[in-house]
């Protein structure tokens, strides 16, 4: 009985020698034994991997979703657009024809009732004023068609003798927009208008 466990004890020593020199010389077989050791690291790598990805991706959808968004929903006609009487007057309504389309790509956008803010930017100081709209809007969506759109505003004062009508706008509904995102702003060009006195 000593001498088989003297045996047994000399096999697995040669068997541990043999494979020590395995491991230690022999690089497949360092590379898969120190790969079975490292598993559980590896595992929390490769799960930390994973999550990170996930974020990656999440960021990577939410800027492809904005890049499918339109650079603008309108087109104004800064030629056409223009008030009634060829001059508004400070302090006083104003009756004001814009000539207007919706772009293609931005068919789908839905105005926001009630978003449109109306004003005029004064050039020198660059600021804009809020022009209060005194007639009922309509309401509704332009067409690719273009089309006028008669607005009643009260002239700001202290408007400059030559000021920038413009408009801003909120939509939602757009390509690239989701169910839960805020709507989004558009600026109508910039139309140079005479402003006179009262």
């Amino acid at each position: 009985m000593a001498q088989r466990f003297v045996t047994k004890f000399a096999d697995w020593v040669i068997i541990g020698v043999i494979g020590f020199l395995a491991v230690a010389f022999v690089e497949p077989v360092r590379e898969r034994a120190l790969a079975i050791w490292n598993t559980p690291t590896s595992m929390t790598q490769i799960s930390e991997n994973l999550v990170n990805l996930s974020d990656r991706l999440d960021v990577v959808s939410v800027e492809v979703r904005r890049l499918k968004q339109p650079e603008t929903v309108f087109e104004m006609s800064t030629y056409n657009t223009r008030p009634v009487e060829g001059y508004c007057v400070s302090g006083q309504p104003c009756t004001i024809n814009v000539r207007i389309r919706r772009l293609q790509d931005a068919l789908s956008c839905r105005i926001v009732p009630g978003s449109i803010q109306w004003g005029f930017i004064n050039p020198r100081a660059d600021t804009f004023v809020s022009a209060r709209r005194m007639d009922r809007p309509s309401g509704r969506n332009v067409g690719v068609s273009w089309e006028d759109i008669t607005i009643r505003l009260m002239t700001p004062p202290n408007l400059e003798p030559e000021a920038y009508f413009t408009f801003e706008a909120f939509y939602t509904e757009c390509p690239g927009m989701g169910g839960g995102d805020d709507p989004i702003s558009f600026n109508s060009p910039r139309d140079l208008f005479e402003i006179r006195a009262e």
